[in-house]
């Protein structure tokens, strides 16, 4: 028998997705991208339709990496191998439009099941997330980050079953993921940290990071074309966290890049004295909860420090949901609360970007003020691996001893 909770959370749900889903409909027929800030294509889902056009050339003996003349825009490849065996599996870009329906529909879905909207807070958080201009700039696309963010989160799920099988197999996502494109690899080393109680895993999850890195020395060319061939519109040398800093120098210098590097290590240090100085209690969280927060921000903090950030890949901040749901509905900490809210106001700033006001993006977003969401979201991280009380006995060790 279905509990009230259960049937809220599947009415919220049904009437979330109906409503996103006859939203996307109708700026479909409308061809009215530009109301959410999203540049439309000639085609909807152009990302799609880019990975089959690149596995058919590829099947034809082009060198996708240099030459795609199977894509409608021209545009080389820029995924691992694996994509290619779709073209060997019978799909070709006349499936595009259906295949992209279907990508959509399950992300979806995916972010509902994190979301668990059982309330109208839930609800209203996931729906602003789901309409807005960096989604719906995924969505519209059917962009390749959306299969990864399903397999990542397919991958928090079995890891953070009780079956030793389950959490073992859990690499196999994450795997696949990484073998696409390589920023998932994050993601499995958030999993390591989950599961390294577990020696068996741990040993399992050791040897599977280590295949992956063998496989990289053994097809060191495809890394090295995917690498080459991603889009660098700044620089191939340029950080992801320098694009913060672009309106405060001309142009990229070791200046800016120096910036980047010290504002990430004063974020962690900001993130240490916050979690010493205000303790977070997570003993009431899931597993579950834990461990995709800590993977949901493994791969933002490697999308915003070591790559050129794009806006559909903030939908890795829905992984970070289920864990803020626990901190603001249990009310351990009034502070934290706080925290939170504010910390929630910069996430949705971000993902609406697109269609605020130049000078209030400005101020809040591009001049560096985007890392202040990290300082709260690593100090939780930290609340959650345990270190914060390894750090607070270290210095009540160093007092003492003064």
């Amino acid at each position: 028998m279905m509990t009230r909770h259960y049937v809220k959370t599947i009415v919220w749900t049904v009437i979330i997705f109906a409503c996103v889903a006859g939203l996307f409909r109708s700026l479909e027929r409308t061809n009215s991208w530009h109301i959410f800030g999203v540049p439309p294509m000639q085609l909807l889902f152009a990302d799609t339709i880019g990975v089959l056009a690149a596995s058919d050339c590829q099947a034809k003996g082009f060198n996708v990496y240099r030459d795609n003349p199977c894509d409608p825009w021209g545009r080389i490849q820029v995924l691992g191998t694996a994509t290619s065996y779709l073209a060997r599996l019978g799909f070709d870009m006349a499936d595009g439009y259906w295949l992209g329906w279907t990508l959509v529909v399950l992300f979806w879905g995916a972010a509902l099941l994190l979301a668990q909207p059982s309330n109208p807070l839930r609800a209203g958080l996931i729906f602003v997330f789901l309409i807005s201009p960096a989604v719906m700039l995924g969505c519209e696309r059917a962009n390749i980050d959306l299969f990864l963010f399903l397999l990542i989160t397919l991958a928090v799920l079995l890891a953070t079953r009780p079956s030793l099988m389950a959490q073992g197999t859990a690499v196999i996502p994450i795997w696949l993921a990484a073998i696409i494109k390589l920023y998932p690899v994050a993601a499995g080393g958030a999993l390591l940290v989950c599961l390294w109680k577990r020696v068996v895993n741990r040993w399992v999850w050791l040897a599977c990071l280590l295949g992956f890195g063998g496989w990289a020395l053994l097809n060191f060319s495809e890394v090295k074309a995917i690498t080459m061939a991603a889009p660098k519109p700044y620089g191939a040398l340029t950080f992801g966290g320098e694009l913060l800093f672009r309106y405060l120098a001309d142009g990229f210098s070791e200046a800016t890049r120096l910036a980047t590097v010290i504002t990430f290590f004063l974020v962690v240090l900001s993130s240490i004295f916050l979690i010493t100085l205000r303790p977070l209690d997570v003993r009431g969280a899931t597993p579950f909860q834990k461990a995709s927060y800590l993977v949901g921000l493994a791969v933002l903090l490697f999308c915003f420090v070591a790559t050129t950030n794009y806006d559909y890949r903030n939908i890795y901040f829905i992984l970070l949901l289920p864990f803020f749901f626990f901190v603001l509905e249990t009310r351990t900490d009034r502070g934290w609360c706080v925290i939170q809210g504010a910390t929630l106001l910069l996430i949705l700033f971000s993902f609406w970007r697109e269609v605020l006001p130049w000078t209030l993006t400005y101020y809040l977003l591009e001049s560096g003020f985007a890392w202040l969401m990290f300082v709260p979201l690593v100090a939780m991280a930290i609340a959650i691996t345990g270190f914060d009380d390894l750090l607070r006995k270290e210095i009540r060790t160093l007092t003492w001893q003064t």
